[in-house]
């Protein structure tokens, strides 16, 4: 049995603009609908911080990671594909409050190769803004990770995220990232 070091953390993202982040399908009439819990709150789904940040480790720090078969130091901490081990779990971020508003944006696709509008191609989506999410991330790690450096990266990744969600390239998604190390009150 190997014995392994927990460390947890808070960790909160503000948002500098309106958020972003698809379910995938169409509600209500907008064919680009935030992610909502069962409840109605818009969330950020832990899968998605947690590839972001994976990525961040691989692309800071050189991991020499090789696809699928990988054991590389970032698929030792993130896991790889086909059920992988993974050292790090992240909670879905939730907002602070309910100080949230849900908005609205209307457009029309653009044909990039052609550089016109899209026939019949009116898309809305919803977004959230005026607001912070929070969530927990757990960490786990052993011996030759710790002497590796890994819990100092992986707060590094973490703290490299400055944006989150859908449509970038049109000023959505650009985020503040908090990191504590500790429990949530």
């Amino acid at each position: 049995l190997i014995k392994m070091k927990k460390i947890t953390y808070t960790l909160e993202v503000i948002l500098k603009t309106p958020l972003s982040v698809f379910s995938g399908e169409s509600k209500r009439g907008f064919n680009r609908s935030i992610i909502k819990s069962l409840d109605g709150e818009p969330f950020i789904p832990a899968s998605e911080i947690k590839g972001i940040v994976k990525n961040n480790y691989i692309s800071i720090f050189d991991c020499k990671h090789n696809g699928n078969d990988c054991t590389c130091e970032a698929c030792q901490i993130f896991g790889r594909a086909g059920n992988s081990d993974s050292l790090i779990f992240f909670e879905d971020l939730k907002p602070a409050g309910d100080d949230y508003k849900v908005s609205y944006r209307i457009g029309t696709a653009i044909d990039r190769k052609r550089r016109e509008v899209l026939h019949n191609a009116l898309y809305s989506q919803e977004m959230v803004e005026g607001t912070k999410f929070s969530g927990k991330v757990e960490l786990y790690l052993n011996k030759k990770l710790k002497e590796m450096g890994a819990k100092e990266k992986v707060e590094c990744a973490i703290k490299m995220i400055d944006k989150l969600g859908a449509c970038k390239s049109r000023g959505l998604g650009y985020v503040e990232v908090r990191l504590k190390e500790g429990n949530l009150k």
